[in-house]
Order: structure tokens, then sequence, then C-alpha cells
């Protein structure tokens, strides 16, 4: 990506942020997850956590929390409760259930007791192993990841991590770069449409 570019695109996350800044929590919290989001909600991601601390949250419950993921279209789930906020997890329910179908996905989650008759005990156990694990290594399979990573990353892998970014890469970096820029692309897209938004209620 072109430095003007990168620049562009970061005054205008602080423009953003320094707007919905202004709203009521509800809204604030509307725009913030709009905007975080935006792989999901575009289609080119599978699901996303968040931390959702008392700064994004502000004074808002874990139903509202879920009530304005669901009414972005998509499903949520609170992972964990933290002094801090909420670990949750949005994901749109037909492309986790697309990758949590797959034969190496299942065989992995299989290979770690997880209950694989349906989408929601699979993600009601992910939740459960947040309760022992501070952020289970598996998670990568719920959020897209691409298998061969996740399973390297979990066997503590002697491969060199060959590039770092959404996910540690230890295998096909082209295709992770790839897939990188359609993420970055989605949230630069979801970034103008929400600014041009916000100026036309100003």
């Amino acid at each position: 990506m072109a430095y003007w570019k990168i620049c562009q695109e970061n005054d205008q996350r602080v423009i953003f942020f320094d707007t919905i800044r202004e709203l009521d929590d509800i809204d604030y919290l509307t725009y913030y997850l709009k905007y975080q989001l935006a792989p999901v909600i575009m289609g080119v991601k599978s699901a996303i956590t968040l931390n959702i601390g008392k700064r994004q949250g502000r004074t808002i419950s874990k139903v509202k929390l879920l009530r304005i993921i669901e009414e972005l279209g998509l499903k949520g789930i609170i992972l964990r409760d933290t002094k801090n906020g909420h670990i949750v997890l949005a994901y749109r329910k037909c492309a986790l259930e697309n990758i949590l179908n797959e034969t190496k996905a299942r065989e992995v989650l299989e290979s770690l007791n997880y209950p694989l008759d349906s989408i929601y005990t699979m993600v009601s156990h992910l939740r459960k192993r947040y309760d022992y694990c501070h952020c289970p290594p598996e998670l990568g399979i719920f959020l897209g990841f691409p298998i061969e990573d996740v399973t390297d990353y979990m066997c503590g892998t002697s491969k060199k991590c060959l590039l770092c970014g959404y996910w540690q890469v230890y295998n096909n970096v082209d295709e992770a770069k790839k897939i990188f820029k359609k993420y970055d692309a989605a949230k630069a897209h979801m970034l103008t449409y929400l600014l041009d938004e916000l100026e036309k209620i100003s």
C-alpha cells in the first residue's frame, strides 16, 4: 500500500473515532462494531473476536452488546467476562458453519473433545475452553485462519514464522497476503461509508 494511502486512512480513522466519541453509548458502540467487524459484515471473514472494554462498551450491558451484533446481521457470544470488559466472538453463521464442517477442522476440534453436532455446541465449547485457557489456540479455526497455520501454531512448530499479520503465517505467504489485503480493504471501505453516514446525520 502506498505511503500516502496509509496516511490518508490513518487520518480517516482519527476523524472517525473523534466523531463517534461524541455519540451516546449505544450509537457509539454500534459504529465502533460496524468498523471493527467490517470483514465479517462484508462476508470476507467468518468471525472476529473483540475485547470490548469499558472504554468501548461504556455502560452497555452484555445483552445490549449482543443485540447490537444481531442487528448487524451476525451472531455473538461472550467468551469471557473480565474486570475490564468482555471478550466477544461475533460471527456469520453460514460462513462459520462451512469452516467448522471441513474435515481437517473437525478432526482438530474432535481431538480437543469438541462436540461436533452443531455450530452452537462448538461455539459453546469454545467458551468453556476460555475458562481454563487464556486464549485457546484452536480459536484460529473459528476465525477462518488456514488450518495448516493453526495446527503448526498449536503444535509449537519449529517452522519459521514467515509473516505476522492477522495470524502467524508458516506456510502460504502469498495467499496470506491476499487475505490480509481483503480484510484491510473491507475495513477501509466500511470506514469511508461510515464517515459519509456520520457527515449526513451531523
